[in-house]
C-alpha cells in the first residue's frame, strides 16, 4: 500500500491510498469521472518530473505529488434571463471561477460579479468545474450583478442590480425601498444618470456611492388653444405666481380671466404651491383665457337650437366651425344686433354665463354625387345657389373639357343646382373629354386609386386635384414618383403610379447655438431624412448629428410624423478617443457638443485609477475641463485625449531606511517638481543604483510604478590648501564616509602629495569618518601638503634610498636601519658623525636630496634621543609611504533586500570583477549588482584604484 498525491491543473490537490499498482490511464479516468471533465479531455501527467504515457504503471509512492493537467476547449453560448447572449470559447477543465474571470474581461468594462449557472448533479455535486462528463454543454445561463450604496438621510443601504438595467428601473427600486413620495434625480459623482440609459454605460465601479437629489423643479406642458409649450417652475411656487408668469409669457392683459385646468379639475386655490396641488412631472395643464359663456344658438325662423361653450376672447367666427354650421353661410344676432364675426364675444358687453344667440342660415347646402364613366362617385356638399363649375374644380382643374348630365340631359357648368332642379343626394354624371387615366396611392396605405384627368396636365395641377377628390381639404401634400419628389412643372404621362404623401412642419431647437428651425417633412420621412437635411444645411458630416425628443435619442429608422406636433432637438456630436500616452486608443465614444469636457473625463475615470489628461499637448486643468466640447473642438469632428494613470513609488532614506515616504506621480512630471515639495534640493536620488536627474521626467529617468527610490543628503565642504592658499570645494553623500577616502583622490589629482588635515587648528584623524570627527556640513578643512626629502644612505657598496618627512631627524632614520649600536650615520661630504637630534632638512641640498654614510662609529655621542610626538607621526608617514606589498583589507557588504551585512577579506590589488564573480558563486547569488558610494563599481578596477579601505561599505541589489 502506498499514498498518491495529485495536483490537478495547479489548483487542486487530492490524496488517496493505493493497494496495488495503477496505470496512468486509470488515474486519468478516475480524475475525469470524479471532476466531471469531458471524456475527450487532453491530458498531461508528470511523475517525478518526467512526462508519463497512459500505459505507464505506478507501483510505488512518487517522491513528489503527481502533476495532472487537463484541457478541453469548446465554444459555449451564454444567455441571461433577459435573453442577452454571447459566445465564449472555454476550457472546460478550468474552474468556473477562472472561466467567469475570462468572461468578465471579455464583455465587461468593469469588474462586476458574474456567475455561471449550471444544472446540479444530485449524485455528485461539483461547484468547482462545469459538469461536462456525460455531455458537452452547448448553452449555459449566467447572471451579472453590480452593486452600489445610497446614504439617504442617514439610512445606508446597498443595492444589488443587473448593470444592464435601465436607470429608470433602478430608480423605481430605490423609490420603493425608501418610500420616496416625489420625483428625484440619481447622481454618480457630479453626473446625473439618465432614465433611458443603462447603468453599465456610466462605468460605475462596484461599491460606489450614488446620491439622491430630490426634485426642486418640475417640467410642465401648457396647452393654450391649439399649441403646447414646455414650461419649468419651482415645486414651491404658488399658483398665483405661476399664473402671473403665464400672463407675462403669453402677454395676457390683467382684464382677462385666466383659468388653469389639470386632469379636468379647475385649479382654484391661488395660495397652494405646485407640489401641494400634486401636479406630476410632464403633465399637461390647459390654460383658458376670458369669461366662459354657455351659448344657446336658436334658429331665428324655427324652434331648432344648439348649445356651445365659448370664451369671451374667442372670435365669433369660431361658431362657423361647429356642426351644423360647417360649410354654411350663417349670420348671428344678439339682442337684435348682428354680430361681427371677425371680433370676439366681448362685443356682447355682458358678464352673464348663459346667453342666447340667434342665427340665420343664408344659403342652403345640399349633398350631390359626381359619378364618372367607371361609376366611381365623389360626394360633395354644395350651396344650392352656386354655379356647378365651382364643384368641378375639385374634380379637374380643366373644366372646359368636362361634359355634365343630370337625369338624362346635358347641363351647363355655368348653371346652378337650383336652376337645374338638382336636389339633395342627386347624382350628376360627368365625362372628361381628351382624358388621361392616372393611378396613385395615398400614404400610409398602398391601395391603388384611379382618376381621369385632362391630357397634358402638370404635376402641380394633379397635386391640386387629387387631395380635393379623395382627401380632406386644408392639408398640404407632396407628389412622389418612384420614391422621388415629382417636379411640379413636369407633364404627367400614362402608365405611371404616383404617391400622395401628406406634409407637415416640425420645429427643431439647436442646442449648440440656441436657434429654432421650422422644417417641412412628409408622412413617410424618417429621422434619417431629417439628419440629412440638417447635414446639408450646416455642412456637417451626417454621423456627427443626433436628434432628440425630451433627452431621448431617436433612431434613424423612426418615422418622424409621430413627432409632428412636438419640438425636437438637433445636436452635433463629437467623437472622443482616449489614448494612453505612447500607446494605442483604448476607449472611444461620441458626446453631444454642448457637454462639458469635465463630464467626458468623468465618463472615463475610474475611482481606483486616478489619471490626468492632455489635449494638444496641453495639460487639462479644472478651468479647461469646464469648457464645452463645442468651444474646444470648433469645426473638428474628432478629438484625441492623451491620458496617463497616476503611479506610486517609495522614497527611502538611504542612511535611515525606516524613513519612507509614499509619493504619487505622473510619468511625464519633472522629478524635481515632485520631490522638492517634500525635500529641498540638497539631496541626491537613486533608482536601481543610478543617480536620478531631477531636471528630467520620471519617464526619462526610467522610474516605473511602485519603484523604490533611495535618497541621501549632499554635504558640502571646502579644502583650504595652506601651502598655496587655494580653495577646493567638494561634496559627499554621507557623513559616514572615511575622510581619507573623500579627500585623498582630490589632493592626489592636483598635487600627488601626502598631507595632513586640520579643523579649526585641530589635527584630524583621516582614518575616521566625518561623523566620528564631528565635521558638519559647510565646514572648512585645512590641508598641509607634505613635501618629502630623498635620503640616500651609503653602506659599504650598498645604497639605500628613503623618502622621509623634512621634520624627521637622524635618530628616526637610524631606527629604520639595522639599528646596530656600533654603526652611525655620517655626513657624506665631510664624514662628520651626525647626532640623533639633527633634522634631516638641515642637511638637504637644493634638490631636496640628502647623502649620508652608514658605518661604524669612532666615538659615541653622549646625547640621549627623546623622540617627540610629532616625530613619531613622521615615522608613521614614512613607513606608510614605503609600503608597496599586496596587503589585504576587510570590507563590509550590505544586502539592500534584507539589510544583512557580510564581512569579506580582499587584496588591494585584486580586481573587483574577479572578487565579485567568486562572491556570487560562494553565496549562490544571480542577477545582482555591486555598488560603492551609491554607484555601480567599475569591475575592471582594483580595490586600491577605487579608493577602498578597511571597513569600506559596499552594497548589493
Amino acid at each position: 500500500m502506498f499514498i498518491i498525491q495529485i495536483i490537478i491543473n495547479n489548483i487542486e490537490k487530492i490524496t488517496f491510498q493505493q493497494d496495488d499498482q495503477i496505470s496512468v490511464q486509470e488515474i486519468i479516468n478516475n480524475i475525469i469521472r470524479e471532476f466531471k471533465f469531458p471524456r475527450q479531455s487532453t491530458t498531461l501527467i508528470e511523475i517525478d518530473q518526467v512526462i508519463r504515457d497512459p500505459t505507464y504503471i505506478v507501483n510505488f509512492q512518487p517522491n513528489s505529488p503527481i502533476k495532472a493537467n487537463f484541457s478541453y476547449e469548446t465554444t459555449i453560448t451564454f444567455i441571461d434571463k433577459f435573453n442577452n447572449s454571447f459566445e465564449h470559447r472555454c476550457d472546460l477543465c478550468k474552474s468556473i471561477f477562472q472561466i467567469e474571470q475570462e468572461i468578465i474581461k471579455e464583455i465587461l468594462p468593469l469588474e462586476y460579479s458574474l456567475q455561471i449557472l449550471q444544472p446540479i448533479d444530485e449524485q455528485n455535486i461539483n461547484t468547482l468545474y462545469i459538469n461536462s462528463y456525460e455531455k458537452i454543454p452547448q448553452q449555459l445561463e449566467f447572471t451579472i450583478q453590480a452593486n452600489f450604496y445610497i446614504n439617504f438621510y442617514g439610512f445606508h443601504h446597498q443595492f444589488n442590480i443587473n448593470p444592464f438595467n435601465l436607470i429608470e428601473l433602478i430608480k423605481y427600486e430605490i423609490l420603493e425601498f425608501y418610500n420616496i413620495q416625489q420625483e428625484f434625480q440619481l447622481y454618480y459623482n457630479e453626473t446625473e444618470l439618465n432614465n433611458h440609459q443603462q447603468y453599465i454605460t456610466y462605468f460605475i465601479p462596484n461599491h460606489s456611492e450614488l446620491k439622491i437629489k430630490l426634485q426642486t423643479r418640475i417640467k410642465l406642458f401648457i396647452k393654450y388653444q391649439n399649441y403646447v409649450h414646455q414650461y419649468s417652475c419651482s415645486l414651491d411656487e404658488k399658483l398665483e405666481k405661476f399664473k402671473q408668469k403665464l400672463r407675462q409669457i403669453y402677454q395676457i392683459p390683467e382684464k382677462y380671466l385666466l383659468q388653469l385646468t389639470y386632469k379636468n379639475n379647475l385649479l382654484k386655490n391661488d395660495q397652494e404651491s405646485i407640489s401641494q396641488l400634486k401636479i406630476e412631472e410632464n403633465s399637461i395643464i390647459i390654460m383658458e383665457i376670458g369669461n366662459k359663456h354657455q351659448l344657446t344658438l336658436q334658429d331665428k325662423y324655427s324652434s331648432k337650437y344648439f348649445q356651445f361653450q365659448v370664451r369671451s376672447i374667442d372670435l365669433v367666427s369660431i361658431l362657423d366651425k361647429q356642426n351644423p354650421f360647417i360649410n354654411q353661410q350663417v349670420t348671428y344676432f344678439f339682442q337684435g344686433q348682428e354680430l361681427i364675426k371677425t371680433e370676439t364675444f366681448e362685443q356682447l358687453k355682458v358678464d352673464t354665463e348663459n346667453l342666447t344667440i340667434y342665427y340665420k342660415i343664408e344659403k342652403l347646402i345640399i349633398n350631390v354625387y359626381f359619378q364618372d364613366e367607371n361609376q366611381r362617385q365623389k360626394k360633395m356638399g354644395v350651396i344650392i345657389s352656386d354655379q356647378i363649375k365651382y364643384a368641378l374644380q375639385q374634380l379637374n382643374s380643366a373644366i372646359d373639357s368636362i361634359t355634365l348630365s343630370y337625369q338624362g340631359k346635358n347641363i351647363s357648368i355655368e348653371s346652378t343646382y337650383e336652376k337645374e332642379g338638382i336636389i339633395n343626394d342627386s347624382i350628376i354624371y360627368y365625362k372628361i373629354n381628351d382624358k388621361l387615366e392616372i393611378r396613385y396611392t395615398i400614404s400610409p396605405n398602398f391601395q391603388e386609386h384611379f382618376i381621369l384627368v385632362q391630357n397634358n396636365i402638370t404635376g402641380a395641377q394633379l397635386l391640386k386635384i387629387i387631395p380635393q377628390v379623395y382627401l380632406n381639404q386644408g392639408y398640404k401634400y407632396k407628389l412622389m414618383l418612384n420614391n422621388c419628389d415629382f417636379p411640379l412643372d413636369q407633364k404627367v404621362t400614362q402608365n405611371q403610379c404616383f404617391r400622395l404623401v401628406r406634409t407637415f412642419e416640425i420645429q427643431f431647437y439647436s442646442q449648440d447655438d440656441n436657434q429654432y428651425f421650422l422644417e417641412t417633412f412628409s408622412q413617410e420621412d424618417t429621422i434619417l431624412e431629417a439628419k440629412q437635411k440638417f447635414s446639408q444645411k450646416f455642412s456637417l458630416h451626417l454621423d456627427s448629428l443626433i436628434i432628440l425628443y425630451k433627452d431621448i435619442l431617436l433612431k434613424d429608422d423612426q418615422l418622424i410624423h409621430q413627432y409632428k406636433e412636438k419640438q425636437l432637438w438637433i445636436s452635433q456630436i463629437i467623437g472622443v478617443t482616449f489614448q494612453k500616452r505612447n500607446g494605442t486608443a483604448s476607449f472611444s465614444k461620441r458626446y453631444q457638443k454642448q457637454v462639458s469636457l469635465k463630464s467626458v473625463l468623468n465618463d472615463f475615470i475610474k475611482e481606483q485609477s486616478p489619471c490626468r489628461f492632455e489635449y494638444n499637448e496641453q495639460l487639462i486643468d479644472e478651468n479647461f475641463g469646464n469648457k464645452l466640447l463645442k468651444d474646444i473642438c470648433q469645426d473638428q469632428q474628432q478629438i484625441i485625449l492623451i491620458y496617463e494613470f497616476e503611479q506610486n513609488l517609495k522614497l527611502i532614506n538611504k542612511e535611515k531606511q525606516t524613513e519612507v515616504y509614499k509619493i504619487k506621480f505622473y510619468p511625464k512630471e519633472i522629478v524635481g517638481s515632485v520631490f522638492n515639495k517634500l525635500l529641498d534640493d540638497k539631496f541626491q536620488y537613486y533608482n536601481m543604483g543610478q543617480l536620478i536627474d531631477t531636471y528630467k521626467s520620471f519617464d526619462d529617468n526610467k522610474i516605473k510604478n511602485n519603484s523604490q527610490i533611495y535618497y541621501n543628503k549632499i554635504y558640502q565642504f571646502t579644502l583650504d590648501i595652506l601651502n598655496d592658499k587655494s580653495n577646493i570645494k567638494f561634496q559627499v553623500n554621507s557623513l559616514n564616509h572615511r575622510i581619507i577616502d573623500a579627500i585623498s583622490p582630490i589632493i592626489q589629482k592636483k598635487y600627488s602629495l601626502d598631507f595632513t588635515a586640520y579643523l579649526n587648528n585641530r589635527l584630524i584623524n583621516l582614518e575616521q569618518s566625518f561623523k566620528q570627527e564631528n565635521i558638519n556640513n559647510d565646514a572648512t578643512i585645512q590641508i598641509q601638503l607634505l613635501i618629502y626629502l630623498t635620503v640616500t644612505v651609503h653602506e659599504n657598496e650598498l645604497n639605500k634610498i628613503f623618502q622621509v618627512d623634512p621634520n624627521a631627524n637622524i635618530g628616526q632614520l637610524n631606527k629604520l636601519l639595522d639599528n646596530k649600536q656600533n654603526k652611525k650615520l655620517f655626513s657624506f661630504t665631510d664624514q662628520i658623525q651626525l647626532e640623533d637630534h639633527i633634522l634631516l632638512s638641515t642637511l638637504k641640498k637644493n634638490n631636496n636630496k640628502v647623502d649620508l654614510v652608514y658605518k661604524e662609529a669612532t666615538s659615541i655621542s653622549n646625547s640621549v634621543y627623546q623622540p617627540s610626538g610629532l616625530i613619531l607621526d613622521c615615522i608613521s608617514q614614512t613607513q606608510n609611504m614605503k609600503t608597496t606589498d599586496n596587503s589585504t583589507i576587510e570590507i563590509i557588504i550590505q544586502n539592500m533586500l534584507n539589510d544583512e551585512k557580510l564581512q569579506e577579506t580582499v587584496r588591494l590589488d585584486q580586481k573587483l570583477g574577479d572578487f565579485f564573480h567568486n562572491f556570487q558563486l560562494k553565496m549562490e547569488f544571480s542577477d545582482i549588482s555591486l555598488f560603492y558610494e551609491g554607484e555601480i563599481v567599475d569591475y575592471e578596477k582594483t580595490f586600491e584604484e577605487i579608493g577602498a579601505g578597511s571597513q569600506s561599505l559596499f552594497e548589493i541589489i
